[in-house]
């Protein structure tokens, strides 16, 4: 006859291979994740440094255009013979500015030519022409070394407030000159949010990237934020834009996701990547191994509550017919032997003297008390 407990001998083992199998589901899908995480975090580093490396160029391009609105003013004939002639007129100069501001309008604030005593000779703000001779900028940060500079050289300050506009400008300037002759200086103001927003205008989307100048350790463009206004009362000299901070947070977490590249003028453009998505290999490993021990822990509680025995404490357990038999030849036994042995007894017994007793008429003995 086929001992029908075969197949639940195979399922011990059949839980054994299905555990086994769910651990090294678990065991190599960890490893494939690990492995496929570090792969995208290390191909995510290295697409943020291709992207602060176009990001880099790109910046570069835009801030090319200032310095050649300077240097086409500067080196205009027409400005050389204002210059020298000594002449306050501002239409002498105004075709120039005009054709300077052209050449990118959403980039020119304020544009000036000063003659070598540092007085604004003629000024364009939008498009109005204004005379000068009542604003000096001797003191000016940028004016000493510009007019010092050689032809066609271009001088550029770190961002600043302007204290025409009360907004942060990039100041480019570069010297009027006749032979060895310094006549005057050229300056133009770009508004930082003007360059930001052009710059910003071919991220790709999504994307965060910002520049830093590393002279200043300030944030001077952001695509996430716009460029800071100061307050009306604020102190317009000591202004300072953001400080260089980790983009992340973290300087940690900056060193796997933020690539960076050197602009020409000294910027450093930081391009942060994005989060690291986790690889599906190593989570469909997982997936699979967690399922394995879930159905495997199924089964054996199935199993157990399958093969459980019900209690039945009220209850005395049957026994088989032959034990019963058994029982009973051996009561019969024991009752022979206990009859016999009180037979026994009492042929061998001898009588007292104070159990004599009469005869009644049934033939059973009265006894008396002696």
């Amino acid at each position: 006859m086929p001992d029908d407990r075969t197949p639940r001998r195979l399922v011990p083992g059949l839980l054994s291979v299905l555990g086994a199998l769910g651990a090294i589901a678990l065991v190599a899908g960890g490893i494939m994740l690990d492995r496929s995480y570090a792969q995208a975090r290390g191909q995510a580093l290295d697409g943020a440094q291709r992207s602060a490396r176009t990001q880099a160029a790109a910046l570069d391009t835009v801030m090319a255009i200032p310095p050649s609105q300077v240097r086409f003013v500067a080196g205009h004939a027409q400005t050389r013979r204002a210059l020298a002639a000594r002449q306050r007129d501002a239409r002498s100069l105004s075709t120039i500015l005009g054709r300077a501001r052209r050449i990118d309008s959403d980039l020119t604030g304020l544009i000036s030519v000063i003659d070598a005593t540092g007085t604004e000779r003629v000024r364009q703000q939008g498009d109005r022409i204004l005379p000068g001779g009542s604003r000096s900028v001797a003191a000016s940060t940028w004016f000493a070394p510009t007019l010092a500079g050689t032809a066609g050289a271009v001088h550029r300050d770190p961002p600043q407030v302007s204290l025409e506009s009360r907004i942060w400008i990039l100041s480019t300037s570069a010297a009027v000159r006749q032979g060895a002759q310094a006549l005057g200086v050229v300056q133009l103001e770009t508004p930082l949010e003007a360059l930001r927003r052009r710059w910003t205008a071919g991220l790709p989307a999504g994307a965060e990237a910002r520049a830093v100048d590393p002279r200043t350790g300030t944030v001077v463009l952001d695509s996430t934020r716009p460029t800071p206004l100061p307050g009306p009362a604020d102190d317009l000299i000591t202004q300072w834009l953001p400080r260089d901070r980790p983009m992340t947070g973290s300087v940690a977490e900056d060193l796997e996701r933020v690539g960076s590249a050197t602009t020409g003028a000294g910027w450093r453009v930081d391009v942060l990547a994005a989060p690291v998505a986790v690889p599906d290999q190593g989570r469909t490993l997982i997936t699979a191994g967690i399922l394995l021990g879930l159905a495997v822990a199924v089964i054996t509680l199935a199993r157990k509550a399958f093969h459980a025995e019900p209690v039945r404490a009220s209850l005395p357990r049957p026994r088989p017919a032959s034990e019963a038999t058994t029982a009973a030849a051996e009561q019969d036994q024991h009752a022979q032997r206990q009859t016999t042995d009180t037979e026994e007894g009492e042929q061998g017994r001898p009588e007292e003297p104070g159990e004599q007793g009469a005869l009644v008429s049934d033939g059973t003995r009265s006894l008396t008390g002696g």
